[in-house]
């Protein structure tokens, strides 16, 4: 099952403009889409598409594509040809990635997958998590608790210094979270990872030692924040 947003076009001087193909992961499972709906909060993955379309320079158009992995296998299969996308978003989830459940199971899977066809990814809270699990490092739940709210004192790396996704932002930031689970604070002690893999911790904050990461499986790679940079107030 695919869902396919309106194609977001803009007037440029240019008269062939880049186009881009995007597909969004809608991570939510249909209760927890249910849930966001029955307060009035849109699902995560058209908070990403705004943001999307408000991002898009005016010499690009942009072609979005949805997914939605946890409601069940053919919701993957159905996706196709994974590079003839030049990225793809995970948003947030209510789910727990270290359940084992199906619906878990399902998106971890096509993470690597996409990791194969060297597409590369982009992610938000669950995002991040994603991310790790697919990349075989290990995850818990916080001991600290749930990080909900604002995330304080969100602080870059050196890696993260240097790194092009915090290109002019702050050293030292806050941040909208709301998260139980978060990569294993023991890793990020001495991060060593599985042949194949290397990842970059690009920011951390007092509750979270990983608040950014960044992944490369063989070809393909996976900038992730653990905060929500997408929500507004």
């Amino acid at each position: 099952y695919v869902r396919r947003a309106a194609p977001y076009s803009t007037k440029s001087i240019n008269s062939h403009p880049t186009q881009l193909s995007i597909l969004i992961v809608e991570c939510y499972n249909r209760d927890g889409r249910e849930r966001l709906k029955s307060v009035g909060v849109r699902r995560a993955s058209d908070t990403f598409a705004s943001l999307l379309h408000k991002m898009t320079p005016d010499n690009h158009d942009m072609d979005i594509e949805f997914i939605q992995p946890a409601d069940s296998s053919s919701h993957v299969a159905e996706v196709g040809e994974l590079g003839r996308f030049d990225g793809v978003v995970w948003t947030g989830s209510a789910l727990t990635i270290h359940s084992g459940t199906p619906e878990v199971e399902r998106q971890i899977e096509l993470a690597r997958r996409i990791f194969e066809a060297g597409v590369p990814q982009y992610g938000s809270c669950w995002g991040l998590q994603i991310s790790a699990a697919a990349a075989g490092l290990p995850l818990e739940a916080n001991p600290k608790g749930r990080e909900h709210g604002v995330a304080r004192s969100i602080t870059l790396t050196p890696d993260g210094l240097r790194h092009p996704m915090f290109d002019g932002t702050m050293c030292k930031f806050d941040g909208l979270a709301a998260h139980t689970d978060h990569v294993a604070s023991d890793w990020a002690l001495s991060p060593v990872c599985p042949p194949g893999v290397s990842a970059q911790i690009l920011a951390s904050n007092g509750w979270s030692p990983v608040q950014a990461l960044s992944v490369r499986v063989g070809w393909g790679e996976f900038w992730s924040v653990q905060y929500h940079p997408e929500l507004s107030l």
